[in-house]
């Protein structure tokens, strides 16, 4: 009725956590201030003491759930990913240096450059589905991306992730064929895409067209404004001395919302790539989910 997909509320940002723990703490302050002040005392303690136990617990699953990162949406308590494959536990972090290997995916999408972290070859772990970074920044092998994130990971600052490289930007059927060839997590909450702040591709602009199949995106923005449904968490970076992207990323970010914030991050001129990356990866490492352990082994084929 107001126009927010209650499926989509951040469960991690720091509203909902305040709103919880305020709740919690006017529950505690009704249920000591009326217990001798009812005239109808049995019932009226009854339920003010259950609400303020729910309340309390709620407080202290929402913070654990934003230490750990285990759901990081209401939509994701209840949600089943696509094809039954129910997430049983957190994936621990593996750090190391990742690997760069091409897929060949077919679809008339040609050969795909894919970067898979150290986890991803953890034999621990065989069962294990990863989240998904999409890049539009062009070929991995050509890109501070792999490097940084590999630091990134080691520094707890991201979860390991595997990031495929859109072959010459394309992006449109990727996400379907790649979780075939890899152990991908399918749900829309593991998938983001990412892109420097000089790329021409506008993955913002690629997220805010397809809000089903990315939970988070950053990078340069073009024409697109947000709409719903949307990317749940956007960060629109820009390049000070280009006016018009300047201007794009300053219109998205006059349409966050508290359930759909968006960020924006305007860059001096003569920033260094990685550094602007090492932002990007902090900021994305707080708002895409991590991967997890399933029961089952999936059939994939692995790559080379």
């Amino acid at each position: 009725m107001l126009g927010v997909d209650a499926a989509t509320i951040p469960l991690e940002s720091t509203v909902v956590v305040v709103c919880v723990v305020a709740v919690a703490m006017l529950a505690v302050v009704v249920l000591a201030g009326g217990w001798n002040r009812w005239s109808h005392p049995g019932p009226a303690r009854a339920v003010s003491l259950l609400v303020a136990v729910a309340a309390v617990v709620a407080t202290g699953g929402v913070l654990v759930n934003r230490a750990g990162g285990f759901y990081p949406t209401l939509g994701s308590l209840s949600a089943t990913p696509p094809g039954g494959v129910v997430p049983v536990a957190r994936v621990p972090v593996r750090t190391g240096r990742g690997r760069l290997t091409t897929l060949h995916p077919g679809h008339g999408l040609g050969d795909v450059e894919a970067y898979l972290p150290a986890a991803y070859s953890d034999p621990t772990l065989a069962q294990a589905l990863f989240p998904t970074v999409v890049w539009t920044g062009g070929p991995l092998s050509a890109s501070p991306l792999p490097d940084r994130l590999d630091a990134a990971v080691d520094g707890d600052r991201m979860p390991p992730v595997v990031v495929l490289a859109a072959p010459g930007g394309r992006v449109r059927g990727l996400r379907a064929v790649a979780g075939s060839l890899l152990r991908l997590r399918p749900d829309r909450e593991a998938w983001a895409v990412v892109g420097p702040v000089s790329d021409g591709r506008c993955p913002v602009d690629v997220a805010l067209r397809a809000p089903s199949d990315y939970a988070a995106a950053t990078g340069r923005a073009c024409r697109e404004l947000p709409h719903d449904p949307r990317p749940s968490q956007i960060l629109a970076t820009a390049l000070a001395d280009r006016p018009d992207d300047v201007g794009a990323a300053r219109r998205i970010g006059g349409a966050s919302t508290p359930s759909a914030p968006v960020g924006t991050e305007i860059v001096p001129a003569g920033t260094g790539a990685g550094a602007v990356l090492d932002d990007q990866l902090q900021w994305l490492g707080s708002h895409l989910a991590g991967p997890v352990v399933t029961g089952e082994g999936g059939g994939r084929r692995e790559p080379a």
